[in-house]
């Protein structure tokens, strides 16, 4: 399990969508002008059960929209 960190809610997924976008990505190589130039991971959608913060107990939809670094 991941290690707890301050400010951050840990979710358990329970599910994983592709997007439109992600679906452009993966068969076309990009979104009209706009080509991939690093690699990228595609169902950035989840859903699932928050194990601990505010959240804790309830079921959660994240979209997090932040580059993996």
């Amino acid at each position: 399990m991941p290690q707890k960190i301050e400010g951050f809610t840990r979710v358990r997924i329970g599910a994983v969508g592709l997007c439109g976008s992600d679906l452009h990505w993966l068969s076309e190589g990009g979104i009209g002008d706009v080509r991939i130039e690093h690699p990228i991971i595609p169902g950035h959608e989840q859903g699932g059960v928050a194990l601990d913060g505010p959240f804790a107990g309830r079921v959660v939809a994240i979209d997090p929209a932040l580059p993996c670094r």
